[in-house]
């Protein structure tokens, strides 16, 4: 995907879809032929399609901040400030329930980090993406030798999956581990860095359709996965067809205007959205609200809490920069008095 428009805009069209599947997968039951199709060709890829973009988009990101190496992606400013942007709204998130729960002991905070929370909707993510923040670099330079890279990943993913299913309490860890996503961000990857992938990526494609298919139909569950059929490595190809045809389709549509983009909004939506299941849905304002409702408060929930976070940052930025001039003249006036008496400093 080189040498094309660096604003993504079909990535950002993608990734409100799948935040909307993030959500009717939260709220809207599987029930019926038609939502059961929806459900498999839509609402289960959401997540798998996040991490495909993932893989794609730090891929560019490291390449155009030359972080491409393991030493450069840790550097101290670099990483923390990636590690930041997607840490403090989580941990906005988790202090105001840990406020509604009352629970406010190291041991118990601690206890819920590795978890995403308090066990909520899809707080399995929150543990998995920053994971992949720790990972990626690694399987960056992995695809240095994309064949040999290909192969070790497929090994890797593989007796991972096989370790977990005979694992006691492997369904536990398995369910907040990164490597059940590994092919989906290392497809993310190439597609970033290898032109001649793309030709690979419609028959990937057909060889996921044939498995959802045979899921969907047949209610066959491999005894390879846990219960994440539909989302597990096999459905990669299909996940990133998705994501290729939306990078295709819209490359030329030029970038949509900030205000309006969603998709830089999917990370405060996700984490506004599983709060408000956990929490504000039981309510006695809330109680009474039909499916729809729920879905357009936790869209729109989230979407005020990206740009309440966007208004904080602001003001703290300029409560700093104007406490940091007044220090700067405070000392040249200091620089002044003693300068007055002969001394110069």
């Amino acid at each position: 995907m080189r040498g094309k428009t660096n604003t993504f805009v079909g990535l950002d069209i993608l990734k409100t879809m799948a935040i909307i599947g993030v959500i009717l997968n939260h709220t809207l039951p599987n029930r019926g032929t038609i939502i059961s199709f929806l459900y498999y060709f839509g609402i289960y890829m959401a997540v798998p399609v996040f991490m495909v973009i993932s893989g794609f988009l730090f891929s560019y990101v490291s390449e155009k901040t030359h972080t491409t190496s393991v030493l450069s992606w840790f550097r101290p400013n670099i990483f923390l400030k990636r590690l930041f942007t997607y840490a403090l709204p989580f941990f906005i998130i988790l202090a105001v329930e840990c406020f509604l729960l009352h629970r406010w002991s190291v041991e118990f905070i601690f206890k819920i980090i590795p978890t995403g929370g308090i066990w909520a909707s899809g707080s399995y993510y929150i543990p998995v993406f920053f994971q992949f923040l720790i990972c990626f670099p690694f399987l960056y330079k992995l695809s240095n030798r994309p064949n040999l890279g290909t192969a070790v990943m497929v090994a890797i993913w593989f007796l991972f999956e096989c370790g977990m299913v005979h694992l006691r309490g492997g369904a536990y860890l398995y369910r907040l581990c990164f490597l059940r996503y590994l092919p989906f961000v290392w497809g993310g990857i190439l597609l970033w860095r290898y032109p001649w992938f793309i030709n690979l990526i419609p028959k990937l494609c057909v060889l996921s359709l044939l498995y959802i298919t045979l899921l969907r139909t047949h209610s066959y569950r491999p005894p390879l996965f846990f219960g994440w059929s539909v989302t597990s490595g096999l459905t990669a190809g299909y996940a990133l067809f998705l994501v290729w045809l939306f990078l295709k389709a819209f490359q030329k549509m030029p970038p949509i205007p900030y205000w309006l983009n969603i998709g830089r909004a999917t990370w405060f939506i996700f984490l506004f959205q599983m709060f408000f299941l956990q929490f504000l849905r039981h309510l006695p304002l809330f109680s009474k609200c039909t499916k729809t409702e729920v879905f357009f408060c936790c869209f729109f929930g989230g979407i005020l809490f990206f740009y309440a976070y966007g208004l904080l940052i602001f003001l703290f930025k300029k409560t700093y920069s104007v406490l940091l001039t007044r220090k700067n003249k405070r000392k040249q006036d200091d620089f002044m008095d003693l300068s007055f008496f002969g001394c110069p400093f």
